[in-house]
Protein backbone atom coordinates (compact mmCIF):
# COMPACT_ATOMS: atom_id res chain seq x y z
CA UNK A 1 0.00 0.00 0.00
CA UNK A 2 1.59 2.84 -1.09
CA UNK A 3 2.28 5.79 2.06
CA UNK A 4 4.25 8.95 2.44
CA UNK A 5 6.80 8.04 5.53
CA UNK A 6 6.21 11.21 7.84
CA UNK A 7 2.59 11.51 7.45
CA UNK A 8 0.02 10.34 9.65
CA UNK A 9 -2.19 7.39 8.92
CA UNK A 10 -5.49 6.15 9.66
CA UNK A 11 -7.03 3.52 7.48
CA UNK A 12 -9.41 0.78 7.02
CA UNK A 13 -8.19 -2.19 5.26
CA UNK A 14 -10.20 -5.88 4.49
CA UNK A 15 -7.33 -8.58 4.87
CA UNK A 16 -8.69 -12.35 5.23
CA UNK A 17 -12.42 -11.18 5.64
CA UNK A 18 -11.77 -8.85 8.68
CA UNK A 19 -11.84 -5.04 8.39
CA UNK A 20 -8.87 -3.92 10.45
CA UNK A 21 -8.35 -0.35 11.69
CA UNK A 22 -4.72 0.63 10.97
CA UNK A 23 -2.44 3.49 11.73
CA UNK A 24 0.82 4.83 11.36
CA UNK A 25 3.15 7.65 12.25
CA UNK A 26 6.80 8.95 12.55
CA UNK A 27 9.77 9.02 10.51
CA UNK A 28 12.25 6.30 10.04
CA UNK A 29 12.71 2.52 9.83
CA UNK A 30 9.45 0.81 10.33
CA UNK A 31 8.46 -0.58 13.66
CA UNK A 32 5.35 -2.58 14.12
CA UNK A 33 3.68 -2.49 17.71
CA UNK A 34 1.24 -5.28 18.74
CA UNK A 35 -1.19 -4.21 21.63
CA UNK A 36 -2.66 -6.55 24.14
CA UNK A 37 -5.67 -8.37 24.77
CA UNK A 38 -9.06 -8.54 26.93
CA UNK A 39 -11.55 -6.34 24.56
CA UNK A 40 -10.94 -3.58 26.71
CA UNK A 41 -7.19 -2.68 24.61
CA UNK A 42 -6.51 -1.07 21.38
CA UNK A 43 -3.98 0.55 19.91
CA UNK A 44 -4.14 3.66 21.39
CA UNK A 45 -2.80 2.42 24.39
CA UNK A 46 0.90 2.56 22.73
CA UNK A 47 -0.09 6.68 22.91
CA UNK A 48 2.25 7.48 25.59
CA UNK A 49 5.17 6.04 24.43
CA UNK A 50 4.36 6.85 20.80
CA UNK A 51 5.58 10.22 20.89
CA UNK A 52 9.39 9.46 21.62
CA UNK A 53 9.17 6.12 19.63
CA UNK A 54 8.03 7.55 16.24
CA UNK A 55 11.39 10.38 16.08
CA UNK A 56 13.30 7.70 15.12
CA UNK A 57 10.92 5.00 13.71
CA UNK A 58 7.90 4.69 11.12
CA UNK A 59 5.40 3.01 14.08
CA UNK A 60 3.17 0.91 12.15
CA UNK A 61 0.21 -0.12 14.64
CA UNK A 62 -3.72 -1.88 14.28
CA UNK A 63 -6.15 -3.46 16.33
CA UNK A 64 -6.95 -7.28 15.77
CA UNK A 65 -10.90 -8.51 15.18
CA UNK A 66 -12.63 -7.84 18.32
CA UNK A 67 -10.89 -4.41 19.69
CA UNK A 68 -11.09 -0.84 19.20
CA UNK A 69 -12.22 0.30 15.71
CA UNK A 70 -11.66 -2.86 13.86
CA UNK A 71 -14.59 -5.45 13.47
CA UNK A 72 -15.75 -7.37 16.09
CA UNK A 73 -15.30 -11.19 17.11
CA UNK A 74 -18.45 -13.38 17.39
CA UNK A 75 -15.65 -15.49 19.64
CA UNK A 76 -12.33 -16.33 20.18
CA UNK A 77 -11.79 -19.57 19.21
CA UNK A 78 -9.46 -22.60 20.15
CA UNK A 79 -6.96 -22.02 17.76
CA UNK A 80 -7.33 -18.08 17.43
CA UNK A 81 -3.09 -17.26 18.20
CA UNK A 82 -2.87 -19.20 15.01
CA UNK A 83 -5.46 -17.07 13.15
CA UNK A 84 -4.18 -13.78 14.44
CA UNK A 85 -0.43 -14.85 13.06
CA UNK A 86 -1.81 -15.69 9.42
CA UNK A 87 -3.69 -12.01 9.93
CA UNK A 88 -0.36 -10.26 10.92
CA UNK A 89 1.35 -12.30 8.28
CA UNK A 90 -1.41 -11.01 5.47
CA UNK A 91 -1.59 -7.87 6.98
CA UNK A 92 2.37 -7.12 6.31
CA UNK A 93 2.22 -8.36 2.57
CA UNK A 94 -0.94 -5.82 2.23
CA UNK A 95 0.89 -2.82 4.10
CA UNK A 96 4.15 -3.89 1.76
CA UNK A 97 6.14 -5.00 5.03
CA UNK A 98 7.59 -8.04 3.51
CA UNK A 99 11.19 -7.26 4.79
CA UNK A 100 12.78 -8.16 8.52
CA UNK A 101 11.37 -5.37 10.76
CA UNK A 102 11.54 -5.21 14.43
CA UNK A 103 8.02 -6.24 16.72
CA UNK A 104 6.94 -5.16 19.98
CA UNK A 105 4.10 -6.86 21.39
CA UNK A 106 2.60 -7.57 24.55
CA UNK A 107 0.32 -9.90 26.56
CA UNK A 108 -1.44 -11.85 23.56
CA UNK A 109 -0.08 -9.12 21.42
CA UNK A 110 2.86 -10.76 22.73
CA UNK A 111 2.32 -14.06 22.50
CA UNK A 112 0.85 -13.27 18.53
CA UNK A 113 4.55 -11.78 17.89
CA UNK A 114 6.42 -14.96 19.35
CA UNK A 115 4.68 -16.91 17.51
CA UNK A 116 5.26 -14.91 14.56
CA UNK A 117 8.70 -14.66 14.86
CA UNK A 118 9.26 -18.26 15.69
CA UNK A 119 7.04 -19.43 12.41
CA UNK A 120 8.77 -16.87 10.04
CA UNK A 121 12.39 -15.73 11.85
CA UNK A 122 13.66 -14.13 8.43
CA UNK A 123 11.27 -11.44 8.62
CA UNK A 124 11.87 -9.76 12.09
CA UNK A 125 14.66 -8.30 12.86
CA UNK A 126 14.28 -7.97 16.35
CA UNK A 127 11.59 -8.64 19.16
CA UNK A 128 10.19 -7.46 22.58
CA UNK A 129 7.57 -8.84 23.96
CA UNK A 130 5.92 -7.83 27.48
CA UNK A 131 3.68 -10.00 29.88
CA UNK A 132 3.30 -12.51 27.03
CA UNK A 133 2.07 -16.17 27.60
CA UNK A 134 4.07 -18.93 26.39
CA UNK A 135 1.92 -21.73 28.05
CA UNK A 136 -0.57 -22.37 30.57
CA UNK A 137 -0.31 -21.35 34.31
CA UNK A 138 -3.16 -21.55 37.05
CA UNK A 139 -2.84 -17.95 37.74
CA UNK A 140 -3.83 -17.10 34.43
CA UNK A 141 -7.25 -19.11 35.11
CA UNK A 142 -8.23 -17.21 38.17
CA UNK A 143 -6.93 -13.70 37.09
CA UNK A 144 -9.05 -14.38 34.55
CA UNK A 145 -11.98 -15.17 36.56
CA UNK A 146 -11.28 -12.30 38.90
CA UNK A 147 -11.55 -9.78 36.02
CA UNK A 148 -14.75 -11.67 34.64
CA UNK A 149 -16.68 -11.13 38.19
CA UNK A 150 -15.22 -7.82 38.03
CA UNK A 151 -17.06 -7.28 34.51
CA UNK A 152 -20.17 -9.06 35.98
CA UNK A 153 -20.83 -6.15 38.62
CA UNK A 154 -19.86 -3.53 36.93
CA UNK A 155 -22.03 -4.47 33.97
CA UNK A 156 -24.71 -7.08 35.07
CA UNK A 157 -27.16 -8.80 32.74
CA UNK A 158 -29.39 -6.76 31.15
CA UNK A 159 -27.71 -3.14 31.63
CA UNK A 160 -26.55 -1.27 29.04
CA UNK A 161 -22.91 -2.52 27.99
CA UNK A 162 -20.05 -0.38 26.23
CA UNK A 163 -18.83 -2.38 23.31
CA UNK A 164 -15.25 -3.42 24.96
CA UNK A 165 -17.19 -4.84 27.63
CA UNK A 166 -19.21 -7.21 25.09
CA UNK A 167 -15.46 -8.20 24.09
CA UNK A 168 -13.95 -9.04 27.15
CA UNK A 169 -16.79 -11.07 27.96
CA UNK A 170 -16.47 -13.05 25.13
CA UNK A 171 -12.30 -12.76 25.38
CA UNK A 172 -12.51 -14.42 28.68
CA UNK A 173 -15.48 -16.70 27.56
CA UNK A 174 -12.90 -18.25 25.03
CA UNK A 175 -10.17 -18.64 27.52
CA UNK A 176 -12.49 -20.64 30.03
CA UNK A 177 -12.13 -23.28 27.48
CA UNK A 178 -10.26 -26.87 29.17
CA UNK A 179 -8.10 -27.15 25.72
CA UNK A 180 -6.33 -24.32 27.65
CA UNK A 181 -5.06 -26.09 30.10
CA UNK A 182 -2.39 -28.24 27.69
CA UNK A 183 -1.35 -24.75 25.65
CA UNK A 184 2.30 -24.57 25.09
CA UNK A 185 4.24 -22.26 22.33
CA UNK A 186 7.86 -23.60 23.97
CA UNK A 187 8.81 -25.87 21.85
CA UNK A 188 8.51 -23.43 18.81
CA UNK A 189 10.63 -20.56 20.09
CA UNK A 190 13.81 -22.36 19.25
CA UNK A 191 13.13 -21.32 15.84
CA UNK A 192 13.98 -17.55 16.74
CA UNK A 193 16.57 -16.23 15.15
CA UNK A 194 17.05 -12.42 15.90
CA UNK A 195 18.07 -10.60 19.14
CA UNK A 196 14.65 -10.83 21.72
CA UNK A 197 13.79 -9.48 24.99
CA UNK A 198 11.59 -10.53 26.93
CA UNK A 199 9.83 -7.95 29.98
CA UNK A 200 7.74 -8.49 32.53
CA UNK A 201 6.07 -6.85 35.13
CA UNK A 202 7.15 -8.23 38.89
CA UNK A 203 3.79 -7.35 40.06
CA UNK A 204 2.04 -9.52 36.85
CA UNK A 205 -1.18 -11.05 38.13
CA UNK A 206 -1.30 -13.45 35.16
CA UNK A 207 1.94 -15.25 35.37
CA UNK A 208 4.86 -15.49 37.45
CA UNK A 209 8.58 -14.24 36.94
CA UNK A 210 9.21 -18.06 36.19
CA UNK A 211 7.17 -17.68 32.97
CA UNK A 212 9.19 -15.04 31.68
CA UNK A 213 12.43 -16.81 32.01
CA UNK A 214 10.82 -19.69 31.01
CA UNK A 215 10.20 -18.19 27.80
CA UNK A 216 13.76 -16.28 27.41
CA UNK A 217 15.39 -19.53 28.12
CA UNK A 218 13.25 -21.03 25.29
CA UNK A 219 14.26 -18.09 22.47
CA UNK A 220 18.33 -18.68 21.28
CA UNK A 221 19.85 -15.74 23.18
CA UNK A 222 17.22 -13.78 24.75
CA UNK A 223 17.23 -11.62 27.50
CA UNK A 224 15.09 -11.44 30.39
CA UNK A 225 13.97 -7.95 32.03
CA UNK A 226 11.34 -8.13 35.48
CA UNK A 227 10.59 -4.73 35.87
CA UNK A 228 9.80 -3.46 39.32
CA UNK A 229 6.72 -2.26 40.70
CA UNK A 230 4.94 -3.10 37.61
CA UNK A 231 1.50 -5.03 36.98
CA UNK A 232 0.71 -6.79 33.58
CA UNK A 233 1.57 -4.27 31.36
CA UNK A 234 4.82 -2.74 31.82
CA UNK A 235 3.91 0.08 29.35
CA UNK A 236 1.16 1.54 31.56
CA UNK A 237 2.36 0.91 35.46
CA UNK A 238 6.37 2.27 34.54
CA UNK A 239 6.21 3.89 30.84
CA UNK A 240 8.96 5.48 31.78
CA UNK A 241 11.39 2.62 32.63
CA UNK A 242 9.83 0.62 30.10
CA UNK A 243 10.71 2.92 27.02
CA UNK A 244 13.45 3.73 28.03
CA UNK A 245 14.31 -0.43 27.73
CA UNK A 246 12.69 -0.28 24.38
CA UNK A 247 14.43 2.39 22.94
CA UNK A 248 18.00 1.04 24.13
CA UNK A 249 16.89 -2.34 22.53
CA UNK A 250 16.14 -1.07 19.49
CA UNK A 251 19.11 1.74 19.06
CA UNK A 252 21.70 -1.94 19.59
CA UNK A 253 19.75 -3.64 16.64
CA UNK A 254 21.19 -5.00 12.93
CA UNK A 255 20.80 -2.19 10.19
CA UNK A 256 17.81 -3.30 8.20
CA UNK A 257 18.45 -4.92 5.27
CA UNK A 258 18.38 -2.45 2.20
Amino acid sequence: MPERSGTRLSVFLEVQGWRLHVEALGSGPPLLLLHSGGGGWNAGEWDEGCRQLARSHRLWRYERPGYGLSQPRDHFPRDFFDQEERLLQALRERLGLQAALPIVGTSDGGTIALLHTARRPQSVLGLVVEGAHGFFQSSMEEELERRARKLLVKYPPGAARPVFAESMEKWFEGFRDPVWRDWSILKELGAITCPSLVVQGDQDAFVDQAHAHRLAAAIPGASCRILPDCRHLCHRSQPLAYYSLLAQFLSQLPPRPA
